[in-house]
């Protein structure tokens, strides 16, 4: 038996750390062997907290820093060690189930920071100094205890038994968690590996909605759900989720407001953050600031302060201090792209969010023109209710539009409030409103564009007098408060949802039937709501959904299961006053056959070469994945023969579609079509209202060249 030895020589250092040049990496040999120390590491328990091994970490410089392990986890099938490191330091290591090697030393002490990775060509483990600020929040200032600003926590009842529950988008497979009764924490990226025993703050309710509906608010445009409830947070997957611990014991970071590992969001680990500063308000603001370092961003500084810009004029950065003023209440926390004079981060903070993390921003819900204006729900006596009639502003040159029309000569009142405008919700939106009323030619016959930072300012009343008997719009645009950057704000991250009320003129024809479904093709067993869009003011409503369950309805927005495969029609009546009218779309529904689970068989040989695999299904559509989730489509089809040099294992998705549909002409039989010159750019638009995928794209061309055929989302026009 031949038996491997492996010689490290180290030089060793138990007390001063090297300072070596950020941005120096060191090749400091295989990563499997490397991952045979973590492996090696002793622990009594999957979950040992008593470990007490010695540990070595390499540095750029040379020197090696002692470790003393305090913790040893398996996450997810893989192994990960941490504990204290030299006289001021931590560490975490660790190896998935793939043998790839991460891990990370930092001293806030001696702002000093190592990352460890794994190189993907060399199979070599790498160590490289950064800037502690790129991977951890540091120099977060802690607020004093007495600066509550705003905050309801100084009266009223103390010591919640239970924290009432909220939620900003329930369903979500994302969840970001704002644990507010105490929490006993023991993971390797906090305290060197050991316990931390979190108290709770003295809470009230209003002190709970306050914290939540900051949080909320800044990452409403997102498909994420922000809340109150640990039960949200232990059902979502372990990649889709993060906690930030809101508490008075400050042991991760003592001396700070909050701190956090920058781009851990979706590590899969379990690595909260923290925000030790105490009001309501204040701790709102700083829950976003540290998660927003867990999905990627970095502080925005400028001025005197390099990293935490406290603002002006009431507005601020919320990765700055979006609360260091003279009265917390009145700051205008939003995202920043640094567009105010003396910014050191210009990084677009909307995108790094919804672009790394795996959510992305929530879909435009409103028309952005006037042909594609989403109908405004009117009642029989005119009234626009709040409840009804609702959407979001989910980047700076989004433009919802609404259409109503009016019966008679009359005066229209619209109000657009930023938040839910009732006794028991506060206002801490990071949308500014600005509204026209257009007529049926596209022109503004009214506008409302109120100035100003205060909170007050940011709903907008719009009023036309006498308004004579039409077709109307209107328009909501998030706009900033009128002025500089560098002295208000821009419309960069004025985003968010928003909530209509008021009344128009009462219409005095019957109604004009018309319905949305949120899928129109999908599987057996799906539930699907559908929404009314009638005009007119229906006062009753009576749907009929062959194949569905119920089969019939009288609510205004049914939600119907269908459980068996087949194209079905679905009809609504309508009525008011006035009469009544009905709507029937034929063939409107496609229900699939639900697929089997694949049946695959695997294959072996002996050395690199090609391997033959097959799969069969029910009749769906196969395709092969390199991953269980996610993943890369590499083949479709019953058969694959990868080229193979090492184990590999690939993943066979089964689904059943609706029939292929063309979107434009199919030939080139509809005209002389369109000249193109330099630069130029010209394309189809079309809506998708379940998933789809896109199979092919005809370029009919009178000469010779290349072309480029991109997909672009209609929300921002990002490439797909």
């Amino acid at each position: 038996m031949i038996k491997k030895i492996y010689l490290f020589l180290m030089l060793l250092s138990t007390t001063g750390i090297s300072f070596a040049q950020i941005g120096k990496i060191k090749n400091v040999g295989s990563a499997s062997d490397f991952t045979k120390l973590i492996n090696n590491v002793s622990a009594s328990s999957p979950n040992d907290r008593t470990a007490n091994s010695t540990f070595y970490l390499p540095t750029p410089s040379g020197v090696t820093i002692i470790g003393k392990v305090n913790l040893k986890t398996t996450p997810e099938g893989g192994k990960e060690i941490g504990g204290s490191a030299g006289e001021n330091g931590s560490f975490q290591m660790s190896v998935d189930a793939f043998g790839t090697v991460t891990g990370l030393y930092t001293s806030v002490k001696d702002r000093k920071a190592y990352k460890y990775y794994t190189d993907e060509t060399t199979g070599n483990l790498m160590v490289k100094e950064v800037a502690i600020e790129t991977v951890i929040c540091i120099d977060f200032n802690k607020v004093p205890e007495n600066t509550t600003n705003n905050s309801p926590s100084n009266t009223g009842e103390r010591g919640l038994t239970a924290i009432p529950s909220f939620q900003s988008k329930p369903g979500s497979a994302y969840v970001i968690y704002i644990d507010l009764d105490g929490e006993t924490s023991t993971t390797t990226g906090w305290n060197s590996g050991n316990t931390i025993n979190a108290a709770a703050r003295s809470w009230t309710n209003a002190d709970v909605q306050v914290i939540w509906e900051v949080a909320s608010q800044d990452y409403f445009p997102w498909d994420v759900n922000v809340t109150t409830d640990r039960a949200i947070f232990d059902a979502a997957a372990a990649c889709k989720r993060k906690m930030c611990i809101v508490t008075s014991t400050t042991t991760a970071a003592p001396g700070a407001g909050g701190v956090a590992h920058i781009g851990s969001f979706d590590n899969c680990k379990d690595d909260p953050c923290w925000v030790f500063n105490g009001g309501a308000k204040v701790a709102g603001e700083t829950v976003s600031h540290e998660v927003g370092h867990t999905v990627g961003l970095n502080h925005d500084g400028g001025n005197a302060n390099a990293n935490y810009y406290s603002g002006h004029n009431n507005w601020a950065p919320i990765m700055g201090s979006a609360y260091n003023t003279s009265n917390d209440a009145a700051v205008y926390g939003q995202w920043s792209a640094g567009e105010y004079s003396g910014a050191t981060n210009q990084e677009n903070d909307i995108n790094i969010i919804g672009t790394t993390n795996g959510f992305g921003q929530k879909p435009d819900d409103a028309g952005n023109t006037t042909a594609a204006a989403t109908t405004l729900i009117v009642e029989t006596n005119g009234s626009v209710l709040s409840t009804n009639n609702k959407g979001l502003i989910n980047n700076r040159t989004d433009l919802d539009i609404y259409k109503f029309t009016t019966a008679s000569t009359g005066n229209v009142s619209l109000t657009v409030d930023p938040y839910y405008k009732t006794p028991d919700i506060t206002k801490h939106p990071d949308l500014n409103v600005k509204l026209r009323i257009l007529n049926s030619s596209g022109t503004a016959v009214a506008t409302a564009d109120p100035t100003g930072t205060a909170f007050t300012d940011f709903s907008a009343t719009i009023t036309a007098t006498a308004l004579a008997a039409g077709t109307y719009y209107l328009e909501i645009d998030g706009v900033g408060d009128g002025t500089s950057p560098s002295t208000g704000y821009s419309d960069y991250a004025s985003i968010g949802p928003y909530y209509i009320s008021g009344t128009i003129p009462p219409p005095t024809n019957k109604p004009l039937p018309q319905f949305v479904a949120s899928s129109s093709a999908f599987c057996e067993g799906t539930q699907v709501t559908y929404t009314d869009q009638t005009t007119n003011g229906a006062t009753s409503w009576k749907w009929t959904f062959p194949g569905g369950t119920p089969a019939s309805s009288t609510v205004q927005n049914p939600t119907v299961t269908y459980n068996s495969s087949g194209t079905y029609n679905v009809k609504l009546v309508v009525q008011n006053a006035n009469g009544k009218d009905s709507l029937t779309k034929t063939n409107f529904i496609t229900v699939n056959n639900t697929p089997n689970v694949p049946v695959t068989t695997g294959a072996s040989r002996c050395g690199a070469g090609v391997v033959n695999l097959s799969a069969s299904g029910s009749g769906g559509t196969l395709d092969w994945y390199t991953a269980s989730t996610g993943g890369t489509l590499v083949t479709s089809g019953t058969t694959y023969s990868p080229n193979l040099s090492t184990s590999t294992t690939y993943y066979i998705d089964e689904s059943n579609t609706a029939a292929p549909q063309k979107v434009g002409p199919i030939d080139t039989s509809f005209g002389s079509g369109i000249n193109f010159t330099a630069n130029d750019v010209h394309g189809l638009l079309f809506d998708v209202t379940s998933p789809c995928r896109l199979k092919t794209v005809k370029v009919y061309s009178g000469v010779a060249g290349n072309r480029t055929v991109e997909v672009l989302s209609g929300v921002g026009g990002t490439v797909l």
